[in-house]
């Protein structure tokens, strides 16, 4: 019997949170038997022409994706899409401001943990990171930082763009223009 393709479309690279470099994502995933992936790194687009050209190599077909961060209420959401256009201008804007927004947060556990006293800088999160992001390092002395990304912890950082709701929590906006429904 003739096995059918086998679709991953969630998959991250080094480029944010993963453990694989893009070539190597690509190749293990081929391994695997997977005849097309996604490849959608959080709030980047970098680990996609690398990965591009490894699936090239090799015959995979490489969908190329990206997973976007999102508040709802006090609840982070993240959301895949899918055929993307690297070139697309309104995507990198998006991302951009991403990037500006989770320094900020970084900027702000860090302080928090100074204030716990922690003698922790950007610096050393920074350097300490593959990627530049907290999430991506797998070097035991960040495990900690990247632990305080968490709402229950006491270094949490919230998004600063938030507004209330009816119910008095905080809410993010969606970082794209929306529509209110009418009727």
């Amino acid at each position: 019997m003739e096995s059918g393709p086998m679709i991953d479309l969630h998959s991250h690279t080094t480029s944010s949170d993963g453990q694989y470099s893009p070539t190597e994502l690509v190749s293990l995933a081929h391994r695997a038997g997977v005849t097309h992936l996604a490849v959608t790194d959080h709030d980047t687009l970098a680990g996609l022409a690398e990965a591009t050209n490894a699936a090239r190599s090799i015959g995979l077909a490489l969908i190329p994706g990206i997973e976007i961060s999102a508040f709802i209420e006090e609840k982070e959401v993240h959301i895949l899409g899918h055929f993307i256009s690297e070139a697309n201008p309104g995507l990198a804007q998006l991302i951009a401001a991403a990037r500006i927004e989770r320094r900020a947060r970084m900027e702000q556990m860090i302080g928090k943990l100074n204030a716990l006293g922690l003698p922790v800088t950007l610096e050393q999160v920074l350097t300490s990171s593959s990627s530049g992001s907290v999430a991506a390092s797998r070097k035991p002395s960040t495990v900690f930082w990247g632990r305080v990304d968490r709402p229950s912890s006491t270094a949490f950082a919230w998004p600063a763009k938030r507004r209330s709701t009816r119910s008095g929590k905080r809410a993010a906006r969606p970082p794209w223009p929306t529509r209110r429904r009418q009727g």
